[in-house]
C-alpha cells in the first residue's frame, strides 16, 4: 500500500504529529517520522521507539475517496442479551443503525447511520466493505473480522474503553477510511487496534495506553501517555505484543503432567510458531511456583508431580507474577485457559485415580450443514495421556444417505464412511465433525483402552432458505412502478394459471443443499412458506408447506408476486445441544397478469358544431369524444378488478391510435382512465387533436375509422378495434382567406374586402358565409415603398385604406402573420393573402355598381 509505507505519516504538507509523555512510533527502521511539523509537548525530544528520529515529509498517496454511500431506509436495531439471537448471524441488513451490547452478532456488509458496539458486544465483520454514518466501541467491547474488511467511517470515530479491534488477524485484513468530517477520532484507554487507519482530515487522537498494532495515515496525529503505534513489521519482531491469542495450561493429575502451550488463535487450532516462555505459579497459597516454561515453540511439557505432591494436588494455575520481568513473554491478546483432567479450569482439587476409566464422554454441539460441529471430549484422567485419546469411531444417518462424515484437529484430518469403524487418535480438544447436508448423525464412540463405549447424536441443519430467482419489483419504497419494473419483474404466470416458484435449502457457504424427503418429512409446519400477491390493499396470500424442486400456487389477482419462508429450528436437534434457527428469506419473484384483454365498447365522436377546419388554432371540441373500453380477463374468462393502477401500465404503454388514410396529417393524445376497477376507458383528448394543413384537399366528412390498437404484451395477445371519429354531419374543410383588389379615390378612404372560402367535396372553391374569423393578430404590408407612406389598418374582416393625396397604382397589399387555418397555399406553401390596391383620381363605374367603379379581383 503505497499510502503505508511507514507507521505512521502524513498525507497533508500541513499536517502536524504532536507528541507527550512517552508515547511511541515502532517499526521504521530508517528512524523517520512522515510528517511536516512536530508539536513538542512538554520537552519530549522527537523519539521513535527508544532512539532519535528526524522529521522528513514526502508526499504520500492519498486515498482517493469514493462519494459515501448512505443507508436509506430501515429501522434502529439494538441487541443485548435479552434479544441475542441463537445464532450469532443477522440474516438482514436493513437496519439504519445497529448497537450491540452482551451479545455476539455477525453481519454481512452493510451500511448505517450509526454503529455502537457497547460492554460485552462483539461484532464479527464478514469480508467486504461497510459504511458507517459514524462508530463506537467502548467497555470491553470486540469487533472481530472475517476476512478482508473496509470501513468507510463518514463523521468520526470513537474506541475506548479497554475494546479490542480485530485481536486475532492480521493488520492488513482491515482499513478502517475516516472522512472524518466532524475534525476528530480518537482511539482511548487501553484500546488494541489491530489495522490500518486513514483519516482524510482533522485529528486522530490517542491516549490511555492505547495501541494501533498496523499503520496509519493521517492529516495530523496527537499521541499522549503510554500510547504505541507499532507498524506491522514491528509486531512481526515481537515488539509489542500480538501474535499469541493466548496461552493454554493442561494438567494431568493422574501421571501429573503439565501441558503449555501457545496458541496463535482462539480455539489453539494453530500455535504459535517462534519463542515464548511462561512461568507458572500456585495464585493460591502457599504462592509457590510450579513450573518454567522457557523459551518453547508451540508446546512444552514438565512433570510438576514433586509440587504437585507437596501442595497436596490442591492448587491454582496462574502466572507468575501476572506475567511481570520477563516471566510472560510475548505478552497474548487474551486471558490464560486452564483445563485440569479435561475440565475447562485453572484448580485442581486432588489427584484422580486410576481406575476403570469411568467417566467416559464425547459430546458434538449442532452445527450448520457444512459447517463445523465442535466435540467435547471427557475421560478419566489416566485414560487419556498428553491430551490425547484412542477412539473407535463409527456412524449412520437417520435418512440412510451416504457422505462421508469429516473429522478434523489441529495438524490433521479424516473422512469416516458410514458403517466403516476407524480407529484414530484425536488430541482432546479442538475436534470438529462436518457433515455437508441436513441430516441427523447417529455416532458410535468407543474408547479404546478401557472399552468403554457411547453414542451420541449430532445435527446438522440448513443454514438458511433461499426463495429463487428474484426478481427486482419494487423501489426503494415499496412500490412498483411499470416504466421501471417491467423488464426486471418479468411475469410470472397469468391469473388462473398456476404460479410457480421454488425454495432451497443452503449449508454454511450459502451453496444449495438437497431437500431430502426425510428432511422434509422432519419439517412439519404446513405453513413455513407463504405465497402471496399484493395490489395495493389488495392481497392474496397462501401458506403450505416446503417442498422440494417446483411449488405452486394460484393467485387471483394481477400484482407482485413473493415468497417468503419462516424462520425454523429443526426438531431433530437432540436435547440440550445448541438451537441453531434456519434464518429465514423473502423475495420478490415477478408479477401476475392478465391472460387477455378485451375491448368491450366502441364509442363514436360527435364533433361541437360539426366542423374542423385544418390548422385551427382553436380546440376542437366533441359533443362526444371517441373512446374504447377496456378489461382484463383471467384464464377462465373472469373479469379482473385488480387490473389497474401500475399494473395496467402496459396498457398505456403499448396502445396507439391510427386515423383514415383519407385524412390528412394529424396529432392527437389518448387519456387513460378507470371509471370502475379493472375497466379501462381510452379517449381522443379533443383539445389535443389538430389536422395539420398541408396541400389542399376537399372537404371530408368525419365518419372516418379511428381504430385502437393494443400490441401484446406481458403475456396477453394484442387485439384492435374500430370506431368513428365523428357523425356523418361531422366536416373537416382546407380553409383559406381571399383579399379582394380595390380601388379608391385621392384623397378619399377606402376598403380592402376579404373572405373566408374552402374547397367543397368536388373540390370547387365556396364561400363560407357561417364561421366567423378575425384578422386581429395580423400584420399589414405593401410594396413598393413610397413616400408619404401609405396608411392601412386590419378592422375585424377588412383592410381600412387612409386617404392618400397622390395618384398610385399596382401596390400590392399583403396580410401577414395570420393563423394558418386562413393562410392560402401558394406556390407549394402556405402564404400570406395578398391582393392590388389602386389609388386613382376616377373611379371606373361597373355594369352591377350603381355607387362607384370599384375593381374585384380574387386572389
Amino acid at each position: 500500500m503505497t499510502s503505508f509505507l511507514d507507521s505512521a505519516q502524513s498525507h497533508h504538507s500541513s499536517g502536524t504529529y504532536t507528541r507527550s509523555d512517552v508515547a511511541k512510533v515502532l517499526g521504521d527502521e530508517d528512524n523517520r517520522l512522515n510528517f511536516n511539523k512536530y508539536n513538542n509537548q512538554n520537552g519530549y525530544a522527537l523519539t521513535c521507539g527508544d532512539v532519535p528520529c528526524t522529521l522528513s515529509y514526502e508526499e504520500r498517496s492519498k486515498i482517493s475517496l469514493p462519494s459515501f454511500q448512505k443507508q436509506n431506509g430501515g429501522s434502529w436495531l439494538s441487541i443485548s442479551d435479552w434479544n441475542c439471537p441463537q445464532s450469532s448471524r443477522l440474516s438482514s441488513t436493513n437496519f439504519s443503525g445497529l448497537e450491540v451490547q452482551n451479545c455476539e452478532v455477525e453481519v454481512s456488509p452493510f451500511k448505517a447511520d450509526q454503529v455502537t458496539v457497547n460492554g460485552g458486544g462483539r461484532l464479527v465483520l464478514n469480508e467486504g466493505v461497510y459504511w458507517f454514518g459514524s462508530f463506537s466501541m467502548n467497555n470491553n467491547a470486540e469487533l472481530v473480522t472475517n476476512g478482508p474488511v473496509t470501513i468507510f467511517v463518514k463523521e468520526r470515530f470513537g474506541i475506548t474503553g479497554d475494546a479490542e479491534v480485530n485481536p486475532e488477524a492480521s493488520s492488513r485484513s482491515l482499513l478502517m477510511v475516516s472522512y472524518n468530517e466532524n475534525g476528530y477520532s480518537a482511539i482511548n484507554n487501553n484500546v488494541v487496534f489491530n489495522g490500518f487507519v486513514y483519516s482524510a482530515a482533522g485529528v486522530v487522537h490517542l491516549t490511555g495506553d492505547a495501541e494501533v498494532r498496523g499503520r496509519v495515515n493521517v492529516y495530523s496525529l496527537t499521541m499522549n501517555n503510554n500510547t504505541v503505534i507499532a507498524g506491522d513489521d514491528a509486531v512481526e519482531k515481537n515488539d509489542v505484543s500480538g501474535s499469541i491469542h493466548h496461552y493454554e495450561l493442561h494438567f494431568n493429575s493422574c501421571n501429573a503432567l503439565l501441558t503449555a502451550k501457545a496458541c496463535g488463535d482462539a480455539s489453539c487450532s494453530v500455535l504459535y510458531d517462534k519463542k515464548a516462555t511462561i512461568h507458572v505459579q500456585n495464585q493460591d497459597r502457599p504462592p509457590r511456583n510450579i513450573a518454567n516454561f522457557n523459551n518453547f515453540v508451540g508446546l512444552a511439557q514438565q512433570s510438576i508431580a514433586k509440587t504437585a505432591q507437596s501442595l497436596n494436588y490442591r492448587f491454582t494455575l496462574g502466572y507468575q507474577a501476572n506475567g511481570n520481568g520477563g516471566n510472560l513473554s510475548p505478552k497474548p491478546a487474551s486471558s490464560l485457559v486452564c483445563y485440569v483432567d479435561g475440565q475447562r479450569t485453572c484448580t485442581v482439587n486432588g489427584k484422580s485415580s486410576s481406575g476403570s476409566g469411568g467417566g467416559f464422554s464425547f459430546a458434538a454441539d449442532t452445527a450448520y450443514a457444512g459447517g463445523e460441529a465442535l466435540v467435547s471430549m471427557g475421560f478419566n484422567a489416566c485414560s487419556a495421556t498428553a491430551g490425547q485419546a484412542e477412539l473407535t469411531l463409527n456412524f449412520s444417518t437417520a435418512s440412510q444417505r451416504s457422505h462421508p462424515l469429516a473429522i478434523r484437529w489441529s495438524g490433521g484430518a479424516a473422512a469416516l464412511q458410514p458403517g466403516q469403524p476407524k480407529s484414530l487418535t484425536l488430541p482432546t480438544n479442538g475436534v470438529t465433525l462436518s457433515y455437508p447436508e441436513a441430516e441427523l448423525i447417529i455416532l458410535t464412540v468407543k474408547e479404546t483402552e478401557t472399552g468403554n463405549t457411547r453414542q451420541e447424536q449430532v445435527a446438522f441443519v440448513p443454514k438458511a432458505w433461499r426463495v429463487n430467482d428474484p426478481k427486482q419489483c419494487l423501489d426503494a419504497r415499496g412500490r412498483f412502478i411499470y416504466g421501471e419494473h417491467a423488464q426486471s419483474c418479468e411475469p410470472l404466470a397469468k391469473v388462473g394459471d398456476p404460479a410457480p416458484f421454488r425454495v432451497s435449502a443452503l449449508d454454511i457457504k450459502g451453496d444449495e443443499i438437497p431437500l431430502s424427503n426425510w428432511l422434509l418429512g422432519k419439517i412439519q409446519d404446513n405453513s413455513l412458506v407463504e405465497f402471496s400477491v399484493k395490489n395495493g390493499d389488495i392481497t392474496y396470500s397462501y401458506s403450505q408447506g416446503l417442498k422440494a424442486g417446483e411449488q405452486d400456487a394460484q393467485p387471483d389477482i394481477v400484482g407482485v408476486a413473493s415468497v417468503r419462508v419462516k424462520a425454523w429450528t429443526a426438531s431433530y436437534i437432540p436435547q440440550g445441544d445448541t438451537l441453531l434457527e434456519t434464518f429465514a428469506d423473502e423475495n420478490t419473484i415477478g408479477r401476475t397478469v392478465p391472460a387477455l384483454l378485451r375491448i368491450t365498447e366502441a364509442e363514436a365522436g360527435d364533433i361541437d358544431g360539426n366542423l374542423i377546419y385544418a390548422g385551427q388554432s382553436e380546440p376542437i371540441r366533441f359533443d362526444t369524444a371517441p373512446a374504447f373500453l377496456v378489461e382484463a380477463l383471467d384464464t377462465k374468462d373472469r373479469p379482473l378488478p385488480s387490473y389497474g393502477g401500475e399494473f395496467a401500465g402496459g396498457l398505456q404503454a403499448h396502445s396507439g391510435i391510427s386515423l383514415d388514410d383519407k385524412l390528412p396529417d394529424a396529432t392527437w393524445q389518448l387519456d387513460f382512465s378507470e371509471p370502475e376497477p379493472g375497466v379501462h376507458r381510452i379517449r381522443l383528448v379533443a383539445e389535443a387533436l389538430k389536422f395539420e394543413k398541408g396541400t389542399p384537399f376537399a372537404e371530408t366528412a368525419l365518419n372516418l375509422p379511428l381504430t385502437l390498437t393494443i400490441a401484446g404484451h406481458d403475456g396477453a395477445s394484442g387485439l384492435e378495434s374500430t370506431t368513428e371519429l365523428g357523425q356523418a354531419e361531422d366536416r373537416l374543410r382546407y380553409g383559406f382567406l381571399m383579399l379582394a383588389d380595390a380601388e379608391v379615390k385621392v384623397g378619399e378612404s377606402g376598403r380592402m374586402a376579404t373572405r373566408l372560402n374552402f374547397f367543397d367535396a368536388d373540390h370547387h372553391i365556396v364561400e363560407d358565409k357561417g364561421t366567423g374569423y378575425s384578422l386581429s393578430g395580423g400584420r399589414t404590408g405593401y410594396s413598393p415603398a413610397f413616400l408619404p407612406a401609405l396608411t392601412l389598418e386590419l378592422d375585424p374582416t377588412t383592410i381600412s385604406v387612409a386617404p392618400y393625396d397622390k395618384e398610385q397604382r399596382g401596390i400590392k397589399v399583403v396580410i401577414e402573420e395570420l393563423p394558418s387555418w386562413l393562410q392560402p397555399y401558394r406556390d407549394g406553401e402556405l402564404a400570406a393573402p395578398e391582393a392590388r390596391l389602386d389609388i386613382v383620381k376616377e373611379l371606373r363605374r361597373r355594369a352591377n355598381d350603381s355607387t362607384f367603379n370599384r375593381r374585384e379581383v380574387i386572389r
